[in-house]
């Protein structure tokens, strides 16, 4: 009994801020927990579109939060190149996304969310590590769908380890963009985002309570 109130309070929560809030965890691994490849992140794949499962598509994703199907994800790297996946060897993370151009020179990617229009995107975070070496400094920003920056880091990542990057009160815009420079130094890991999406009992709460309005008046 007690867990069955717990359900129903948190729809009436849930209700009573006319939203719910649901994320995906992208953790650039396929369905066999195997490093993609450049052509999982070119145009006509599907990876980090409309999220429901943790298993979808062929891809593995982190749902602790929750599916997302009111995102979709794309992809791009400078000078003209798609991103790829790695394995390991940036810092101690595993199955990563990195810049897959030229070791100097201009090599930044991107990784891009956008939702539905009515929807927006909510970024929680992502971990970031650098190559073993001598890494230059890297460039991370996060711009929104105006291509205003939201956020920015500016500085050696963790080669031993990873850098977290997280907000407690997350970035939100209808499309939200990461750009990592020196990509071929620099992997992203694990980024987590959310959407907002009306809930559908907020039209029935609104509906009676203009109805008992009306019954209060009349």
């Amino acid at each position: 009994m007690e867990r069955v109130l717990k359900k129903i309070y948190m729809s009436i929560g849930a209700i009573a801020i006319g939203a719910i809030s649901s994320a995906t965890v992208l953790v650039f691994e396929d369905e066999n927990f195997a490093t993609l490849g450049a052509g999982d992140f070119d145009d006509s794949a599907t990876f980090g579109d409309r999220v429901v499962a943790e298993f979808q598509d062929g891809y593995h994703y982190g749902t602790a939060f929750g599916p997302t199907p009111n995102v979709v994800s794309s992809f791009g790297a400078t000078p003209g190149t798609v991103p790829a996946g790695w394995s390991t060897g940036y810092g101690d993370t595993l199955n990563v996304i990195w810049g897959a151009g030229p070791q100097s020179g201009e090599n930044t990617f991107f990784i891009r969310l956008t939702a539905d229009t009515g929807n927006s995107v909510r970024l929680h975070g992502f971990d970031a590590a650098g190559w073993p070496g001598a890494q230059p400094d890297a460039l991370l920003e996060v711009r929104d769908a105006g291509n205003n920056l939201m956020w920015s880091f500016s500085g050696q990542l963790n080669q031993t380890t990873h850098d977290s990057f997280t907000w407690t009160t997350p970035l939100e815009s209808s499309e939200i963009t990461i750009y990592a420079s020196q990509g071929w130094w620099t992997c992203v890991d694990n980024v987590a985002f959310s959407q907002a999406v009306p809930e559908p009992g907020t039209f029935a709460v609104l509906g009676l309570g203009a109805l008992l309005l009306r019954r209060r008046r009349s």
